[in-house]
């Protein structure tokens, strides 16, 4: 009979061990975003507020284990200005350390995980703050959970992308690029893709390309800038795990030892994308000084990319790059596109362009696959797929516009691939919070 009662009881505390491990693991993922940068905004973690950011640590449920995912807190100063530091190591709109209402909490989409209840959190922690993200076209969803401690956490387990500031190079799981160091030039000229292997392309860009072109007084005057008489300063910059920061000063000569306002921007390069932001400050309507204007920008690829092949949302059978205008690609459709991208053996590149909606201007596909082209100031003679957008900016009014280039490295793209990056802008993860 007691031998009835103890099997009895075992099998009762058995069911009821099953019941608390289905109650501590309420929901599984669903979502399938890889790519989404999440950034979770301070006031909507009010329950860490004040917090030391060197006692908050982010986690994820998945595959039955709950384990830590990188990410990383970029503080804000009171004019909402992310710290970073100056090449020589100085704080630059430093804060004070702790968690606030401005602050940014950064991870990926990739480290969403499982629902869980409060009794499956790790233990030791004082605060404990649910994020949860939804997929707003399927409706899809995943977790993490960002615990505050009452101690110093260790450093987190991983890093996606890294900023070398001695040699001004990122490298991230997916591309390496690389700036010209010590030269102020805002331009990058050193592009390498990355395969699903970990195998790295040549360096297949010879420079991205910034030119402006004005016509004055009916044509008897043509001012021409371009990329190498645009000066950047570095002058500060963030190597996190997650995005990491580099901050510039822009601006660009005019004539007679005058240079335009200058601009600070911030680009963020992320593990297998890139935000790449301009701001244009005009002190006047280009119509009054020009009887026309042309922006040109573009990636002007080398001889290293031959072999790989072009596309866009307006063009979507691929033409190969190989230095000659073949027929198919003088008859590409130049209205305005949503995306474009070049795929190879080497590795895929997707690109896409925001305008503030300030900038109302005509634009087109720009498109030269000629190696004998000329069209300095550049690295290697020739075009070698030259993509990118010209734009008659006649119409531009004076003021401070904005546009931002995205560019995103899927690997081993196939058509249709486009979509999860598009909806990173189309449709933006709905971020939601509840502390626990």
């Amino acid at each position: 009979m007691k031998e009835n009662q103890i099997g009895r009881g075992m099998a009762i505390a058995a069911i009821l061990a099953a019941m608390a491990a289905v109650s501590a693991w309420a929901e599984q993922k669903t979502i399938a975003r890889q790519s989404d940068p999440v950034v979770v905004t301070g006031e909507t973690l009010k329950t860490l507020r004040t917090t030391p950011l060197s006692q908050i640590a982010l986690y994820s449920a998945r595959g039955g284990t709950f384990s830590r995912v990188p990410s990383q807190i970029d503080e804000r100063d009171g004019d909402g200005v992310i710290a970073v530091e100056t090449p020589d190591g100085t704080p630059l709109h430093p804060d004070d350390n702790r968690w606030d209402d401005n602050d940014d909490l950064v991870f990926m989409a990739r480290d969403l995980g499982d629902r869980v209840e409060r009794d499956a959190l790790p233990g030791g922690h004082a605060a404990a703050v649910e994020i949860e993200c939804t997929d707003p076209v399927s409706g899809a969803k995943g977790w993490a959970y960002c615990l505050a401690f009452r101690d110093r956490v260790r450093d987190g387990p991983g890093r996606y992308v890294n900023y070398d500031l001695a040699k001004d190079y990122v490298t991230a799981d997916c591309y390496e690029l690389g700036y010209t160091p010590g030269q102020m030039k805002s331009y990058f000229s050193t592009l390498i893709l990355k395969d699903n292997d970990g195998v790295h392309s040549a360096n297949i860009l010879d420079r991205y390309k910034f030119r402006v072109r004005m016509n004055l007084f009916f044509s008897l005057i043509t001012i021409s800038r371009n990329e190498d008489d645009m000066r950047s300063v570095l002058v500060g910059y963030k190597d996190g795990p997650i995005r990491a920061i580099r901050r510039c000063t822009n601006s660009m000569y005019l004539k007679f030892g005058i240079r335009s306002p200058s601009s600070v921007v911030d680009n963020y390069y992320y593990r297998d994308s890139i935000e790449w932001p301009t701001l244009i400050k005009l002190p006047f309507n280009v119509s009054t000084i020009a009887s026309e204007a042309f922006l040109v920008t573009g990636c002007d690829w080398n001889p290293q990319a031959e072999g790989m092949r072009f596309l866009n949302s307006c063009n979507t059978t691929p033409v190969l790059v190989d230095g000659v205008m073949s027929e198919e690609e003088k008859r590409l459709d130049k209205q305005p596109y949503l995306w474009s991208a070049i795929v190879g053996s080497q590795g895929s590149l997707i690109a896409r362009l925001w305008l503030s909606p300030s900038l109302v201007m005509g634009k087109e596909l720009l498109y030269i696959d000629d190696k004998n082209a000329k069209d300095p100031p550049e690295d290697l003679a020739g075009h070698w797929g030259y993509n990118g957008w010209t734009f008659n900016i006649t119409t531009v009014t004076s003021g401070t516009h904005r546009f931002i280039s995205y560019f995103y490295f899927p690997k081993n793209y196939a058509p249709g691939d486009e979509k999860p990056y598009l909806d990173i802008l189309d449709h933006p993860l709905r971020v939601s919070t509840r502390a626990l």
